[in-house]
């Protein structure tokens, strides 16, 4: 998204915004009446074929979305801490914790930077930060041993499967351009509130 490698003053950030949205709002729309067409057409056209292991395939061969990406980071901190402090209560996993243990420091710091419009949406909700990211490590070390989850790709699928996880990766990407759009821009006028125009 060009709005998004760009640095763009209020009144032109505005413009590109509403140019933006105009775009995704469109796409957005005709993924998800082509995403619903696709599905009642393989339901009728292979009726024999179980809804889980649709979803299964459909899910194995579709592209993450970046707040999946954001999940996959968080759980990748917490085995981090897994590994380095096997022994540790989640409670002890703390700010002072994360201060005196510089590596862990710099991998939430990196991730919180990365999904810091993560929460948000459109004009709302608040930006994720280092609190946030250790009360999702907190919860994760709570259930204990991490599991790294690799789905299979299928050895053998229908054309339409792929077609139909395209289709279900761009129904979440729109909304999550979106907030970041919205998010980005804002963030950097807040820290240098003198650029106005």
């Amino acid at each position: 998204m060009n709005i998004l490698k760009k640095k763009y003053g209020k009144i032109d950030y505005l413009e590109a915004l509403f140019d933006t949205y105009q775009d995704l709002a469109g796409f957005w729309w005709l993924s998800l009446q082509l995403a619903d067409e696709l599905e009642a057409y393989i339901f009728k056209k292979y009726p024999t074929l179980d809804s889980k292991e649709i979803v299964r395939q459909v899910e194995a061969l579709r592209k993450p979305t970046w707040l999946e990406e954001q999940s996959f980071g968080v759980k990748k901190i917490a085995r981090l801490i897994q590994k380095n402090f096997p022994k540790i209560q989640p409670s002890n996993v703390t700010a002072h914790f994360v201060k005196e243990n510089k590596s862990i420091a710099t991998a939430i710091k990196k991730h919180v930077n990365t999904f810091e419009w993560f929460g948000t949406h459109h004009w709302g909700g608040e930006a994720y930060s280092e609190e946030k990211c250790l009360e999702e490590i907190q919860k994760i070390l709570e259930k204990g041993r991490i599991a790294q989850k690799k789905v299979p790709k299928p050895k053998k699928t229908l054309p339409l499967f792929r077609l139909m996880a395209v289709l279900s990766f761009w129904r979440t990407h729109c909304a999550e351009v979106t907030a970041k759009v919205v998010f980005c821009p804002v963030q950097e006028w807040k820290k240098s509130p003198k650029k106005t125009v």
